[in-house]
């Protein structure tokens, strides 16, 4: 009998780690889950559930998810390559993206730089605990980001008068929301076009995009398992709007691991870089950076109002993954990225 294949070897690992006596089917019998694995240069994909609770098609590893905040490592990606292109400057100020119409207070002038957009330590308004985000739900419940423009985001910095501890992490979406606008205005397209023209094209991801593409969609729920909307985020989306399937981001996964040659490339390995960190976290460019056995390993999760998702790699040991689910519910991502972690780490790279 033939040995088995490293795809055989993966897959059967996933299969007794979430589908046994134990596993997530027997404790969640309405999860839909898509999970894809990368060691080496081998690639597996897991799933369960289906794309509605308890009806619906199959998932499979070409179902979209609303992936949420891994956008936001797309968003500091192409400041990244803007930053290697040279068009950029690493310690560039706000202002060299800001256009000319629109001036800054004199306690923001030249105190904010572009890369900290990318890390959290802006000091800029978050647009998540704060008042405008409560203003936001006042107005609308529902699809509170459909309300915010590319104006809004202009107003908001226009009326900013000071900066919130700047130079330490703060979770932003405000920051990585003007980001990817200002990227996008300087490159004369909307943000969906430019993140498709130098990141999803080149990296051949087939389906991941700020629309659906497909109709095999992920249902979306509550983790109490209420049915929610598809989010309308408007010009939120640099930091939480694209849409993507498993097998789009093992192949993201694997970019990270294996970095094209040229600009996205360098771009890529850009992000990486350690570029904030304080006692409780270091971050590079959109990623969270962790230590395991004295090398690092990149996260990034992401939530929208009835999804969930974790990305997860380890560039020393070649290994990666990506989890989707049809339910928001961090904690039980993060749980299930804690197994698949030990599952991954506990194999030599092929």
């Amino acid at each position: 009998m033939p040995a088995p294949s490293p795809a055989q070897t993966l897959t059967s690992g996933l299969d007794s780690l979430l589908h046994g006596p134990q596993g997530l089917q027997a404790r969640y019998p309405n999860l839909g889950l898509s999970v894809g694995v990368v060691r080496g240069k081998a690639v597996a994909y897991y799933a369960l559930g289906t794309t509605e609770r308890s009806t619906g098609a199959p998932i499979d590893s070409t179902t979209l998810f609303e992936i949420g905040s891994i956008t936001k490592t797309f968003t500091a990606l192409l400041l990244a390559w803007e930053q290697e292109k040279g068009t950029l400057a690493a310690q560039a100020n706000l202002e060299a993206a800001l256009p000319s119409t629109i001036r800054l207070r004199p306690g923001l002038r030249g105190q904010v730089k572009l890369s900290a957009l990318a890390t959290h330590s802006s000091g800029l308004p978050n647009l998540s605990n704060d008042r405008y985000i409560q203003a936001l739900f006042d107005q609308d419940p529902v699809q509170p980001f459909h309300l915010v423009t590319q104006q809004y985001l202009y107003r908001i910095l226009q009326e900013t008068d000071s900066l919130q501890a700047p130079g330490t992490y703060h979770y932003n979406n405000f920051a990585f929301s003007l980001l990817g606008t200002l990227l996008a205005q300087r490159a004369g397209l909307t943000y969906g076009h430019l993140v498709q023209q130098r990141i999803i094209q080149p990296l051949g991801l087939r389906t991941t995009g700020l629309t659906y593409h497909t109709a095999r969609i992920a249902g979306r729920y509550t983790t109490k398992g209420e049915a929610k909307p598809a989010i309308v985020i408007n010009a939120v989306a640099p930091a939480g709007g694209l849409k993507s399937n498993a097998v789009d981001l093992v192949r993201y996964v694997q970019a990270q691991l294996n970095p094209p040659a040229g600009t996205l490339g360098r771009a890529i390995v850009r992000t990486h870089q350690p570029a904030y960190q304080d006692s409780t976290i270091t971050m590079g460019m959109g990623w969270e950076i962790q230590k395991r056995e004295g090398h690092r390993v990149y996260q990034k999760d992401g939530d929208t109002f009835g999804n969930s998702s974790l990305v997860w790699f380890d560039p020393q040991r070649q290994v990666g993954f990506v989890i989707l689910c049809n339910h928001q519910d961090a904690k039980l991502v993060a749980e299930i990225g804690r197994q698949v972690e030990q599952f991954v780490r506990g194999s030599q790279p092929l």
